[in-house]
C-alpha cells in the first residue's frame, strides 16, 4: 500500500483468536513436556505427544498471523485496513464513499468475511461503489466516522439503530 499522509492509525486486537493462540501454546508446550518425560521409560520420546505438540505450535503461529491483528490507517486519499501480518489487505478510495453508519455486530458474525473484518463488538459500516458495503471492526466507530468524514466531508454520516435494549 502506497502511504501518503497518515491522519489515522489504530491497530485492533482479535481477542478470540488470542485466546485461541495461547491455549493452543500452552496444550502444545503441556504435550511437548509430557512426551520428552517418557523419555527414561522407553528410551525415546513418546512419538504421538510430540508430534501433536508440533502441530499445535505451529497451528497457534499460523492462527495469530491470519486474523488476531487489525490495523486501521486513514490517509489523505484512501482508508486501508491490513488483517494478520499483512497477508491480507483492503484499500477504499475516500472520494468513493458515500455513507457510514456505527453498527454492532452479533458475536457469531465476528469471523473475518469478505464484507465484514471484526475484533469486537462494533463496527463502521462503509457504503462506497454506490452497492458495495463493508463492515470494519473497531473499538472506536465514532472517532473512526468523524476521522472520515474531516477527510471527506462529503460522506453522509447516518444514526445508528437504537438496539432496543434498556
Amino acid at each position: 500500500m502506497v502511504h501518503s499522509e497518515v491522519v489515522y492509525e489504530k491497530t485492533e486486537w482479535h481477542r478470540v483468536y488470542l485466546f485461541y493462540v495461547f491455549f493452543e501454546l500452552a496444550l502444545g508446550v503441556f504435550l511437548g513436556i509430557l512426551g520428552f518425560s517418557n523419555l527414561g521409560k522407553a528410551g525415546e520420546a513418546s512419538g504421538w505427544h510430540l508430534v501433536l505438540s508440533a502441530i499445535l505450535l505451529v497451528w497457534a503461529v499460523v492462527l495469530f498471523c491470519i486474523g488476531s491483528r487489525l490495523e486501521i490507517r486513514v490517509t489523505g486519499e484512501n482508508l486501508e485496513v491490513t488483517l494478520g501480518l499483512g497477508w491480507k489487505n483492503k484499500t477504499i478510495p475516500l472520494p468513493a464513499m458515500e455513507s457510514l453508519k456505527a453498527v454492532a455486530v452479533p458475536f457469531m458474525d465476528r469471523k473475518n468475511r469478505k464484507d465484514a473484518w471484526c475484533c469486537g463488538p462494533m463496527a463502521l459500516q462503509i457504503s462506497y461503489n454506490d452497492d458495495e458495503v463493508f463492515r470494519l471492526g473497531t473499538s472506536e466507530p465514532d472517532v473512526l466516522a468523524s476521522v472520515l468524514k474531516k477527510a471527506r466531508p462529503g460522506i453522509t454520516l447516518e444514526e445508528a439503530e437504537a438496539s432496543g435494549s434498556n
